[in-house]
């Protein structure tokens, strides 16, 4: 008996590790190409604002913060940059549980897309 209730509060100590989690302000994310997601507001109403700082490798405008506007719960999260200085506009849509957040991006430039994935780790 003893260990079919240590087996069930083991679960369900668990349990909460599967759910999404909204993004919180503030908080620094950071991907696998080095490009730093910083969330500085988020509203009431599940608003986001924060600074994107590319870095990726073969992409430009990097090392220029630009405002990020989304959304998050604790489901989706999303987000846009508007690259104005290379006339780019990228999108990611993921969903942040704990300490990461995978992502996928579609990246608007000149009538054509590109899509991607990200991995966003928590960084504080």
């Amino acid at each position: 008996m003893k260990k079919l209730l240590l087996a069930f509060c083991v679960l369900i100590g668990f349990s909460g590790a599967g759910f999404a989690d909204p993004l919180t302000a503030p908080s620094l994310w950071r991907n696998q190409r080095g490009s730093e997601l910083r969330i500085t507001a988020v509203g009431n109403n599940g608003s986001l604002r924060g600074t994107f700082t590319n870095y990726a490798p073969g992409y430009q405008c990097q090392g220029i913060p630009y405002p990020i506007v989304g959304t998050t719960s604790p489901g989706p999260t999303t987000f846009t940059v508007n690259f104005v200085q290379c006339r780019t506009v990228t999108k990611w849509n993921g969903t942040a549980s704990g300490f990461g957040m995978p992502t996928e991006w579609v990246l608007y430039y000149n009538g054509q897309t590109q899509t991607g994935s990200d991995f966003f780790f928590r960084v504080n």
